[in-house]
């Protein structure tokens, strides 16, 4: 689990241990997360990203009257400007500044995905290990994956040159990452490639999590809020909590834009009244293939991104509902 700051990031691993990092190469580590102590990170250059692995290194001491002793330590790698790379294969107590990276832009953030596991038995010469793999994010579009838990990385193109600001896997396929301009971008493929998605919003995305629900949801400047329960296919966009000054005076909807559009475009709507609210998209035939929104909400202004990527082209129609009120609009896919 991790959660990010203008001055650092702090990450928790499944033990109860936690581990945050800020300017200067600060490394704070704590046991119970109520002591810290400062731990030596081996550089000086500002960390904005820390993630500790959920999985572990198990350790087994056999005693000589036949008994054994466990430790377990989780893998940790955090990033920062210039291109900083660190690992720790104890749960952050001590830290490798060795790693190479492949670039020298700023890293803004970093998440681990898959298992990672290795077991060393005393008085044994076996040993058996598997690494989890791990993606980082920085300037300039930059994306790297390591597949050997932090020890190699690669670049990966992610298609934009957009700040990128958070990284989440979600697991060990599904992954987000959200960035300047609204950017957010997808991986179904354990982040070998990405792709980007339609936000509904300009506004940067500071950071973005998945819930235990599998719900996807990004906040950004100005009160952004972006959320998809949809796999990233439909991100609907709250603008933000609307002065009474510019509240609507009417319900209404507007004109998608892009259209036409491939694959995805911004439908724009407005609530005079908190409303019990259904946006749905049908082809010509009139079969129902995708519900963009069916909740309750406030009054105020709201966009939603509609990504068609698993569409034909052709004509289509989103309707709005909300209580008497009912409009219905086209829109144009051409791929």
């Amino acid at each position: 689990n991790e959660s990010q700051s203008a001055s650092g990031t702090l990450s928790t691993q499944g033990f109860g241990s936690a581990v945050a990092v800020g300017v200067g190469g600060t490394i704070l580590r704590s046991a119970d997360g109520v002591a810290w102590s400062s731990v030596a990170s081996g550089t000086g250059s500002e960390l904005r990203g820390v993630a500790v692995s959920n999985d572990y290194t198990l350790t087994t001491a056999w005693k000589s009257d036949g008994t054994f002793s466990t430790n377990g330590f989780g893998s940790a790698v955090a990033v920062g400007v210039g291109g900083t790379i660190l690992r720790s294969g104890d749960g952050g107590d001590t830290w490798n500044a060795s790693v190479s990276a492949p670039t020298s832009g700023d890293l803004n953030a970093v998440a681990w995905f898959g298992d990672s596991f290795a077991a060393a038995k005393g008085n044994s010469t076996s040993s058996t290990q598997g690494f989890g793999s791990a993606v980082a994010v920085g300037v300039g579009g930059t994306i790297l994956r390591s597949a050997d838990g932090g020890a190699n990385w690669t670049s990966v193109s992610g298609g934009t040159n957009a700040n990128l600001l958070s990284v989440v896997m979600a697991s060990e396929t599904l992954g987000y990452i959200s960035g300047a301009g609204g950017t957010i971008l997808i991986t179904t493929d354990g982040g070998t490639s990405w792709t980007a998605q339609s936000s509904g919003t300009g506004d940067t995305l500071n950071s973005i999590v998945v819930l235990p629900n599998g719900t996807g949801v990004g906040v950004g400047n100005n009160g952004t809020a972006v959320i998809t329960n949809t796999g990233g296919n439909v991100l609907a966009t709250g603008e933000g909590e609307t002065p009474a000054s510019s509240k609507p005076n009417a319900f209404g909807l507007k004109q998608n834009y892009p259209n036409p559009f491939n694959p995805s475009t911004t439908i724009r709507y407005e609530l005079a009244a908190p409303s019990d609210v259904k946006l749905n998209v049908f082809d010509v035939l009139g079969r129902e293939v995708a519900t963009l929104v069916n909740q309750r909400q406030s009054a105020g202004n709201y966009r939603v991104g509609f990504n068609a990527s698993n569409l034909s082209s052709g004509i289509y129609f989103y309707r709005l509902q909300t209580g008497n009120f009912t409009q219905t609009k086209k829109m144009l896919l051409v791929k």
